[in-house]
């Protein structure tokens, strides 16, 4: 855990995700520069899944509530300059799952963002274990993600699609080093399954999503980063405009595994 919060402080992270956590129960507790939440299986179950949401100090009086779904989702509601936001962390279920486990899944991770409602931001962050593919000119996915589709994949595209989402890393170009997520070189393997999505018309703006490697406290996956701009909300005191305030959002996966 002091290995991740360092990781985390040197990256210059407010927000990060982290997934596959493989703890029990449900916390919140400070730790160092973080304030921690924690979603896990009940403790009589074998530690499995696990999500949990970090969140540099400096914004704990941004938070107004959090929630610790099940051991995949996990919420907390922020109210970040001037914008109700809810940062929603998820760890999605295997290629190879159950179809109704599949379903199971993405029907309640579907419930969950309707609840977020119209009215507040949402960012959506974690390993989702899906991979989407590219399409040029797609209000979804768009040009600059992996060619590889698979089932997983297509159904976060519908979920999107069904709740006027986007997939932010398909948006910006970069090159392999930067976009694969996740290596495995035993089996000579890339691929992208870790991802931010935010609504299609959100007054957010999304400087760059890219992967940082170095940091990956001994796992196979890659830190997925973005910097996110929060334009500022005018009233009738502004008389001149003023800059827009930004955040570090970081997808951090299985650092515990």
């Amino acid at each position: 855990m002091d290995e991740v919060i360092l990781e985390l402080k040197n990256m210059k992270v407010d927000i990060a995700v982290v997934t596959e956590t493989k703890k029990k129960g449900q916390v919140s507790q400070k730790l160092g520069y973080y304030d921690h939440f924690y979603s896990g299986v009940p403790k009589h179950i074998r530690a499995q899944q696990g999500v949990s949401i970090f969140i540099h100090r400096t914004l704990r009086k941004h938070i107004t509530s959090w929630e610790a779904i099940n051991e995949r989702m996990i919420k907390v509601n922020m109210n970040i300059y001037g914008y109700r936001t809810t940062i929603l962390g998820v760890y999605g279920v295997n290629e190879d799952a159950l179809v109704a486990n599949k379903d199971e899944f993405y029907e309640q991770l579907n419930d969950e963002i309707v609840k977020v409602g119209n009215t507040r931001e949402i960012i959506l962050l974690g390993d989702l274990n899906g991979r989407t593919g590219n399409k040029k000119q797609d209000d979804v996915v768009d040009r600059y993600g992996e060619e590889m589709l698979n089932d997983n994949g297509t159904k976060i595209i519908n979920m999107c699609k069904q709740n006027n989402l986007r997939i932010m890393s398909g948006f910006f170009q970069h090159r392999c080093i930067h976009k694969y997520t996740r290596t495995q070189p035993t089996m000579n393997q890339e691929s992208i399954i870790d991802y931010l999505l935010i609504k299609q018309r959100s007054r957010m703006k999304i400087n760059n999503v890219r992967v940082y490697r170095g940091a990956t406290c001994d796992s196979d996956y890659h830190l997925l980063k973005a910097k996110i701009l929060f334009p500022r909300i005018k009233s009738q005191k502004d008389l001149i405009p003023r800059e827009e305030d930004s955040l570090s959002v970081v997808i951090s996966v299985s650092f515990f595994v």
